[in-house]
């Protein structure tokens, strides 16, 4: 019995298989498989094959042809990443939304939250018994609303950065609480936090830490030690050069780390793992956009990224950010003076919780104020007593009409009006929309602080226009 093309199989196991699946069937089988061509190249072909018998049903020969598929294979696997990576796209954008309205919802309850427990802080003396409770649940407020902050930094593409002195060692520590509610039990977490400050943006940090932790778990597949750490560091050039970084100056540093007990890179992974799009991970379960996302926030902050590995032991990143000496005051202080006034303020929000507070608070700070839950009814009120109010503070997110649309028709009675727009979720709302109609934005949920001086700095401002003299 001869058999058709038996010098192209490469794998001979892989040959008796397939000779034998063709003597069972009967009628022609089609196999893909990895054959060698004349030349010695392998390439991949779907073999079609069958077997030529007598009238007694005896096998004479195998025939058949084999087709080479190989550029249909690499056009099916690109089809595949670009359909992982739509989904990817997909999950993203949903996850937008839903952050979204998480902010929205959040957001108003936090705000009376924030709100009356600093009335009540500006109300007591330092050695009130109350006080320091006061100050663990505004603390905890804030902690909430950065959390919320964090969840939108998932949906949104990274792209707004707002850096400030940020001490790197709180964000590090909330992002391993939430680490250690998403990870495998069988993976023990290891962490050693300093303290330092750097320019930054929390959000950005925090999505720098769970992208490499998470990547970490998927290399130990659910089990090892994940070691977290940040310390204070000075770079020489010496050191700079020993750990390979060729774009930092010598100076103060932060240096977080991240290391792992799993399987490890070989050389070749390492050279492309900061790549977009490059992933070791089965297709569906990773976009490759982790480290190549890392490595741009590291590097809008002036920062570096260096990685050791080797096959079988390990991972570890080294992740280095400018150190600043700015004094960070981690103790929630509400003392000093807020800036007040006496002007005529109408605020309109349909939170009713949210309404109270507003009211409440700038009614402290010796404001004037009409409320609104209804933006329908505000209109009216602005229609009927164009003279009756001297600021509009509106939230965005309402039924009826939005916080825009009621701008655009108060500026059509009183085109000078300042407004203030509040919301929890500003990536709806664009620059130009905020310049066109000239409206300062306030994010919530906000503060007495940051209430009181927005609030000041628009009355001033508008004051300021209008007396300013034509030229």
């Amino acid at each position: 019995m001869k058999e058709v093309g038996a010098d192209l199989y490469v794998d001979p196991a892989r040959k008796e298989e397939i000779v034998r699946r063709i003597l069972d069937a009967r009628g022609p089988v089609f196999i893909e498989n990895r054959y060698r061509k004349k030349d010695g190249s392998i390439f991949t072909g779907n073999l079609h094959s069958w077997a030529v018998r007598d009238r007694d049903g005896k096998t004479l020969y195998l025939e058949g042809f084999v087709e080479d598929i190989t550029e249909r294979k690499v056009a099916e696997e690109e089809k595949e990443k670009l359909e992982a990576r739509l989904h990817q796209a997909q999950k993203l954008e949903a996850i937008g939304t839903l952050a979204g309205g998480i902010a929205h919802d959040f957001n108003n309850i936090l705000a009376p939250i924030i709100g009356y427990t600093e009335m009540a802080l500006n109300d007591i003396t330092q050695s009130h018994p109350m006080r320091h409770g006061l100050e663990q649940v505004l603390g905890a407020a804030f902690r909430a609303r950065d959390l919320v902050k964090q969840i939108l930094a998932f949906g949104r593409s990274g792209k707004e950065q707002q850096q400030r002195p940020v001490e790197i060692g709180s964000v590090v520590k909330e992002a391993l609480e939430l680490l250690k509610a998403s990870l495998p039990s069988s993976i023990e977490i290891r962490q050693s936090i300093g303290n330092g400050v750097a320019s930054a943006d929390a959000t950005q940090i925090h999505q720098v830490l769970l992208n490499l932790c998470t990547n970490a778990a998927h290399a130990m597949d659910g089990k090892g030690i994940l070691d977290i750490r940040l310390c204070r560091v000075d770079l020489s050039v010496r050191e700079l050069a020993d750990k390979s970084i060729t774009d930092l100056k010598p100076g103060p540093y932060l240096e977080l780390s991240v290391s792992d007990t799993g399987s490890g890179m070989d050389k070749t992974t390492l050279q492309r793992i900061f790549d977009p799009y490059f992933t070791s991970k089965d297709v569906g379960k990773g976009s490759g956009l982790g480290l190549a996302v890392v490595l741009g926030i590291i590097k809008r902050h002036d920062g570096a990224i260096s990685v050791w590995s080797e096959p079988g032991k390990g991972t570890v990143f080294h992740v280095y950010l400018p150190r600043v000496n700015d004094e960070f005051e981690s103790t929630v202080r509400v003392d000093g003076v807020l800036p007040g006034g006496s002007e005529r303020i109408l605020l309109v929000d349909d939170e009713p919780t949210v309404m109270e507070m507003g009211t409440t608070a700038l009614e402290h700070l010796g404001y004037k104020v009409t409320c609104s839950a209804d933006s329908v009814v505000a209109l009216e009120l602005v229609r009927s007593g164009p003279g009756d109010f001297d600021l509009i503070i509106t939230d965005f997110t309402m039924p009826k009409l939005t916080g825009l649309d009621f701008t655009r028709e108060v500026r059509r009675i009183l085109p000078n009006m300042p407004v203030l727009l509040c919301t929890g979720f500003s990536d709806k709302i664009t620059r130009n929309s905020l310049e066109d109609l000239e409206v300062e934005l306030l994010m919530k949920p906000y503060g007495m602080k940051q209430l009181s001086e927005t609030v000041r700095k628009v009355l001033d401002s508008s004051r300021t226009k209008s007396t300013r003299p034509l030229v």
